[in-house]
């Protein structure tokens, strides 16, 4: 057994098992089904001061939660039965529906519509903040809950910076964890890859820090990417990532445990996890905000009062739109959430640690929280209002699949602005044929799409993207399967935005002609996942010779964190994050900013350089270059027919994704309306103008059996 290390006499209980597992619980309370609180606990004795709920009015209405939790853990479920029974002693007219399906849904649930309070079990995902924002037209109003737990799992325990227990170093700034960390140091100018860029000297100067840490595209990693990295996706490639595994015997060997045990056996790495899974040989730092300020340990009393740095902030957010007041009903459950019996509960019900009080009056001023200033007249404008009340703690399910009461001929399709005039044609060529049916359609974005699907607000919803992991989620931890996905054409070889096909170019005079999606992993990535046998960083690599032979390969491309560039990650590097990111050059606004023509305007002046942009290149400083989907494979130029094809490699599918439940025929009417578009009126109504492909008839059979 590993025995937990106190910092700064920070009150971190308990044993941990060798495997892994978490850490054994206190056991609860006969009386309340709670773990009994330790009244000595500095935190409890905090909350205690905190002042009391005061109604400020009485309101009614719903509030429907939607939040952290999954089919398998209602993480929060005892701490929301006690928000609610306390505030419902205060406000009785007041009824709840819980939704809480885990964190990628809420947002989408707040936006949509279907919910009303987003509680969080992390931080808000770029991607969801932005969905919102585009849907919405202004940004969620954050409304802090708890700074997380100092080390408690499924929590959101405090990310810690752990070196080997040799190392000298005494603490570090963000700054310096960027430097470390990152590739791109939006906090600073420059690398550090040596433990003598931190200060150090000696026989430590010219060692080369390894880092270690969490899968970069998880959620834990997500979150030091925006407190640290400032949302930079642009990580030190070097990193060794760790995720959970089994072992043999089946228990989990957690991925922070995973971290530290390598770290005990390297004296110059550097790794990000969490006390909870201290061994002998490591010793955490503490960290500073900035240079000149003082360093904080990871401990309760620095948390709660968010002076240690990689503290979590678990957020609800609600839709509050600018001008307006917050719903009354919601207004005063988040003030209840916030006063000494709202943080009480936190501490009884939960791991998490309270807010400080700067913290709380913060948010009580974003509410409008002197809520006698906030008239019922001016209350009743809230841009979200409730429906009609149903009993308080219901767990209430979504629609299955197959639900659509036999009097309703609506098909509710979200989806992609870009496919906004053929969903009209598809539309009205529909209805010609089912009178009785009404197809009503809102074409703003992919994301917003995939969110109207999980939430049951669209039934269908079309795509120039595969759903992200996130999305995914989102749909899974609600229905326990995922959406059928089915192509309904191919992307553009002619217009930007609308899944156009990649291309990579070279300029016109280098003699390469031809490359494979090996070598171009090769070229572009770290970890070579396709199986080429060399790193690819020059031309001489390549085989070229002469004046090329020596000059490196500057690369040009989209940002690959946003949906063009994810495609190029996936299909070629096969979804790997380490990139060769002191090569590459990113360029952002795939549609709106023309990112394709500046892309290929830094090629026509780079002899040196390649790039990856759409089709359809009017420079004639830069030319295309055939692909290979693998070795002995033909080698493909992009033309309208080849991607229409499918022959091109870098080709895309436009997409639609419905809810169909696994062994379960698709909806009657939805099948109907995917058959028509599949089929030659459906095909005949995409048009030039409309820059998309129609499939191949191979390809239309393959969809069509999906709804069989």
């Amino acid at each position: 057994m590993k025995n937990f290390s106190r910092l700064g006499g920070g009150l971190i209980a308990g044993l941990l098992l060798a495997s892994g597992l978490p850490p054994l619980q206190a056991q609860p309370d006969a009386s309340t089904g709670a773990a009994p609180q330790d009244l000595s606990d500095p935190a409890v004795q905090f909350v205690n001061t905190l002042p009391a709920y005061a109604p400020g009015e009485k309101v009614t209405g719903t509030i429907r939660l939607w939040g952290h939790g999954s089919h398998r853990r209602n993480f929060m479920g005892n701490l929301i039965k006690s928000w609610v029974d306390g505030f419902s002693n205060h406000q009785p007219e007041v009824k709840f529906e819980n939704r809480m399906y885990g964190t990628a849904s809420a947002i989408g649930a707040l936006f949509t519509g279907a919910g009303n309070i987003a509680l969080l079990g992390e931080e808000i995902s770029p991607p969801a903040a932005l969905a919102f924002q585009r849907d919405r037209g202004y940004a969620p109003t954050e409304i802090q809950v708890t700074p997380g737990s100092l080390d408690v799992n499924f929590f959101d325990y405090a990310h810690m910076i752990f070196v080997h227990q040799d190392n000298p170093i005494a603490g570090l700034t963000l700054t310096q964890l960027d430097a470390v960390f990152g590739a791109e140091h939006r906090r600073g100018p420059r690398n550090i890859r040596t433990w003598g860029g931190l200060g150090l000297t000696g026989a430590w100067a010219d060692k080369r820090i390894q880092p270690y840490g969490w899968k970069v595209d998880e959620d834990f990693a997500l979150f030091f990417r925006e407190r640290v990295l400032q949302n930079s996706h642009r990580w030190n490639p070097e990193i060794k990532e760790y995720v959970h595994v089994l072992r043999p015997d089946g228990s989990q060997y957690d991925h922070g445990l995973q971290i530290l045990d390598a770290l005990a056996k390297d004296p110059y790495g550097i790794a990000i996890s969490n006390v909870r899974y201290t061994v002998p040989g490591v010793r955490a730092l503490p960290l500073a905000w900035r240079e000149g300020e003082p360093f904080a340990a990871p401990t309760k009393a620095n948390l709660i009062s968010q002076k240690y740095p990689l503290v979590r902030i678990i957020p609800a957010y609600i839709d509050c739109a600018p001008g307006q007041p917050v719903e009354p009903a919601v207004r005063e459950f988040l003030r209840y959430v916030l006063s000494r019996e709202g943080q009480q509960a936190l501490l009884k019900e939960t791991g998490y640690l309270p807010l400080g009080k700067d913290a709380i009056r913060e948010q009580l001023a974003k509410l409008g929280a002197n809520a006698g200033a906030v008239s019922r007249q001016s209350a009743d404008k809230a841009a979200c209002s409730g429906p009609a009340p149903i009993s308080a703690n219901v767990r209430v399910s979504l629609p299955p699949a197959t639900h659509r009461p036999s009097e309703t001929r609506i098909i509710r399709i979200w989806g992609h602005p870009g496919m906004t005039a053929l969903v009209e044609r598809w539309r009205e060529g529909f209805i010609k044929l089912h009178p009785d049916v009404r197809v009503e359609a809102k074409m703003t974005g992919s994301d917003i799409a995939m969110a109207g699907l999980y939430t049951a607000k669209a039934d269908l919803a079309l795509m120039c993207r595969e759903a992200a992991a996130q999305e995914m989620k989102g749909f899974v931890w609600i229905y326990e399967y995922q959406p059928t996905r089915i192509e309904v054409m191919t992307g553009s070889f002619s217009q930007a935005g609308k899944a156009d096909a990649l291309v990579v170019y070279a300029h016109k005079d280098n003699p390469l002609t031809h490359l494979t999606l090996a070598q171009l992993d090769a070229i572009f990535g770290h970890e070579r996942r396709r199986g080429a046998p060399a790193d690819l960083r020059t031309w001489g690599d390549l085989g070229l010779a002469g004046e090329w032979k020596d000059r490196p390969i500057a690369l040009y491309t989209y940002d690959t964190d946003a949906g063009t560039g994810r495609f190029f990650r996936e299909a070629v590097l096969n979804d790997s994050r380490a990139l060769k990111w002191e090569q590459i050059t990113e360029y952002q606004g795939a549609l709106k900013a023309g990112a394709g023509e500046k892309i290929l305007a830094a090629l026509a002046h780079d002899r040196f350089g390649l790039a990856v942009a759409g089709p359809g290149a009017t420079s004639q400083e830069v030319k295309p270059i055939a692909i290979a989907a693998a070795d002995g494979n033909p080698f493909v130029l992009a033309t309208r027919e080849t991607v229409a094809s499918r022959e091109y490699p870098l080709a895309r599918p436009v997409l639609a994704y419905l809810n169909r439940a696994p062994g379960k025929p698709a909806d009657p009417l939805l099948a109907e309306f995917l058959r028509y578009i599949l089929g030659p009126e459906g095909r005949q109504a995409i048009t030039p103008g409309d820059g998309f492909l129609p499939l191949t008839p191979a390809n239309t059979a393959a969809q069509l059996k999906k709804l069989e």
